[in-house]
């Protein structure tokens, strides 16, 4: 499993494979062809070049060896105004 990491460097959550987890290990969100959605298939965001985006492009979350990011390449060069939590909700 691979760590995910919010912007303060804060572990927030597990990848593993196309699978996430919360910190209690409870799979929560999945990704599929680079965008992210929770257990009832509600759209997320994206997954890409390790790092997760909003709606918006906005960076929420990276995970190691992520690249382009904050400052994030296009689509956005700003973190998200939401954390994780609001992210995966």
């Amino acid at each position: 499993m691979n760590s995910i990491f919010n912007r303060h460097g804060k572990i927030v959550a597990w990848i593993q494979e196309t699978e996430i987890f919360d910190l209690k290990g409870r799979s929560i969100d999945f990704v599929n062809n680079e965008a992210v959605f929770n257990l009832r298939a509600a759209y997320k965001g994206t997954f890409s070049n390790g790092f997760f985006r909003d709606k918006n492009g906005s960076a929420v979350a990276f995970i190691d060896g992520s690249t382009n990011g904050p400052i994030p390449p296009i689509p956005s060069l700003n973190w998200s105004s939401i954390d994780w939590n609001a992210f995966i909700g």
